[in-house]
């Protein structure tokens, strides 16, 4: 793999070996032949804060890649400072989607998002293989014909990374069995839940011992119990509902399978994930894989609660109260989803004068580092993430080359 140099355009490099250096496409991609290779794709995870945008950041701009954004705030319109989401500045020199996807007075599940980058992703042109670039270019007719050379998914939604790469379960919501189990939750807490989950051992079973103090993941494990749905086993729901639509990721296997493997093909009534194996590797087109090509950046906790303080600092400084009261009158309020977002409930208590400020800002840091320890047990526990450690010095320059070359020993997913 090699680094920008001269102009800066390298790309990614494949697995296996072979030039990173990017070329421009010789032609348009040849018919037939088998199936066309197309764009590659990486993934990095991490907890809020701990400096993920800006690394994607730094990556794209030097290997002329797209970012899919895994956050799920950042699809909402107009909750910018509040969510971090990308300068309009970095979002004009690296093409993003999975941003701006909702009006925040809009629910919108795993299975939405899922849905919405799919449209966003299968819209592109994709170059094919034998075309002399290597990795294949994406051409975004969004962007005036600018090749692509790979896709970038960076975020902290577990749930959206899970459902990228293993698709999702087939179980349609119950709004019913919802509300039951809502108002349990509302009258008796947590406590409530988990003895409803710890008395239905199909409720119990879908669920991992890392969600069991998630209220939303025990209210679906027991409307799912109700509907008769039963654990993954494989990566492959067992039940499945044609048409159904579903906020919920399936288990993955216990590790997930090498490149090469294959589950989930067309036409088994679940939703698919988004990638796809390497052409010219035995299997058909409709085979649906996965792949550990994920990188996962960590630090310190103190180290991360400090930035995580000065984040909160700049928020407030850049307009996190005014942005919360413009969001709810232009929304009516926020959804059932977009209320999750850490900050806006107390921004808007600051307005309302029911809150100071330095009461917001200690509330917000308090959440949001029991938002990073969570995230950093799911990602742990849920997915096979290589970390690269942090350090008080690095910088997205330092950081980009280490995460690339995590990328590059687990190989490239095909999207």
């Amino acid at each position: 793999m090699s680094f920008p140099s001269g102009d800066g355009r390298t790309v990614f490099g494949q697995a296996g070996g072979g030039t990173s250096e990017a070329r421009e496409p010789s032609g348009p991609p040849p018919s037939g032949g088998g199936r066309a290779q197309r764009g590659h794709m990486a993934v990095l995870v991490g907890p809020t804060a701990v400096g993920k945008s800006a690394v994607a950041q730094w990556i794209a701009e030097r290997t002329g890649a797209a970012i899919l954004s895994a956050d799920s705030m950042l699809v909402y319109h107009g909750m910018d400072i509040g969510t971090a989401k990308p300068t309009p500045a970095e979002r004009g020199s690296v093409p993003y989607f999975g941003i701006d996807c909702v009006d925040p007075g809009q629910p919108f599940s795993t299975g939405d998002w899922l849905s919405f980058v799919r449209r966003q992703l299968e819209g592109q042109n994709f170059s094919g293989g034998g075309s002399g670039v290597e990795p294949p270019s994406v051409v975004a007719p969004s962007e005036g014909g600018r090749a692509l050379r790979g896709l970038i998914v960076a975020g902290g939604t577990g749930l959206y990374v899970k459902a990228l790469l293993y698709g999702l379960d087939a179980t349609p919501s119950d709004p019913a069995a919802r509300a039951r189990w809502t108002a349990l939750f509302e009258s008796g807490g947590l406590p409530a839940l988990r003895a409803a989950v710890d008395a239905n051992p199909a409720a119990r079973a879908l669920l991992p011992d890392s969600d069991l103090s998630n209220p939303r993941r025990l209210i679906r494990a027991l409307e799912r119990a109700e509907a008769g749905d039963t654990p993954s086993e494989g990566g492959r729901a067992l039940r499945g509902h044609n048409g159904g639509g579903t906020s919920e990721a399936r288990e993955p296997p216990a590790s997930p399978p090498p490149l090469g493997r294959s589950f989930g093909p067309e036409g088994s009534g679940v939703e698919p994930p988004l990638v796809v194996a390497p052409s010219g590797a035995g299997r058909s087109p409709s085979d649906q894989v996965v792949s550990p090509a994920i990188a996962g950046l960590t630090m310190p906790r103190a180290m991360l609660a400090a930035r995580i303080e000065r984040r909160i600092d700049k928020m407030f400084a850049d307009g996190l109260v005014e942005e919360a009261v413009a969001v709810r009158e232009a929304s009516g309020g926020l959804s059932s989803t977009a209320c999750g977002a850490i900050g806006y409930a107390e921004a808007l208590a600051v307005a309302d004068g029911k809150m100071s400020r330095a009461e917001a800002a200690e509330r917000i840091a308090a959440r949001t580092r029991q938002l990073a320890k969570r995230q950093f047990t799911w990602f742990r526990h849920q997915l096979n993430v290589e970390w690269v450690e942090v350090g008080e010095t690095d910088t997205p320059a330092t950081l980009g080359p280490k995460v690339m070359e995590v990328w590059k020993r687990n190989g490239y997913l095909e999207i």
